[in-house]
């Protein structure tokens, strides 16, 4: 299982009737481009919900409503190893990054972050863009993100890091899953679903 934060909002006229809609991604919601091939952008970890969760909510402020997170999961799996975007082989030297599901460039051993940005770099040259900054560095070039994972064919959930109006958040893309669960943080009326 693998947990995910999205947010929406709401106001205390809602009613059981009221339908939460989520954005896909929460990229655009913060006026940041999104990779096109995924399905769903959220943030990862507490410390990027944090510092989005003030912006969204002071915005949402400005329109008279509250932010709320909601926690979205999907269902993949996160034995470490392959959670690192590593897959556990019978010779411990003998490790594909390319075979897992799961690529997470915010805990990758230093020889295989050296391996992802050299790919990056790559990418960026062939698409004409400014060499820096490089995976696993906060990126901004993040429509070079579904180009990338060319690279990496079986990858369904990319976490990554991206530069944003409140700096570094940490997210994740997914490419093949829908989720298996909404819960919002606050005990808010209404039904909460992805538009």
């Amino acid at each position: 299982m693998q947990s995910l934060l999205f947010y929406t909002k709401f106001n205390n006229s809602d009613t059981s009737d009221t339908n939460h809609e989520l954005d896909h991604s929460v990229l655009s919601m913060l006026g940041v481009e999104t990779p096109p091939g995924a399905l769903y952008t959220g943030l990862y970890g507490a410390s990027s919900s944090r510092k989005a969760f003030s912006f969204l909510d002071t915005m949402f402020k400005e329109e008279g409503q509250r932010c709320c997170a909601v926690t979205v999961d999907f269902d993949f799996d996160v034995y470490p190893l392959r959670y690192t975007g590593i897959k556990e082989r019978t010779n411990s030297d003998d490790i594909l990054i390319s075979q897992s599901k799961v690529l997470n460039t915010l805990r990758l051993r230093p020889d295989l972050k050296s391996q992802i940005k050299a790919q990056w770099k790559t990418r960026m040259i062939e698409a004409g863009a400014p060499i820096k900054p490089e995976l696993p560095q906060p990126i901004t070039q993040i429509d070079l993100v579904d180009t990338f994972l060319i690279d990496y064919p079986n990858v369904e959930l990319f976490i990554y890091q991206v530069m944003s109006p409140v700096g570094p958040l940490s997210v994740g893309s997914v490419y093949s899953k829908h989720p298996i669960e909404l819960s919002p943080w606050f005990d808010i009326e209404g039904t909460v679903a992805f538009k």
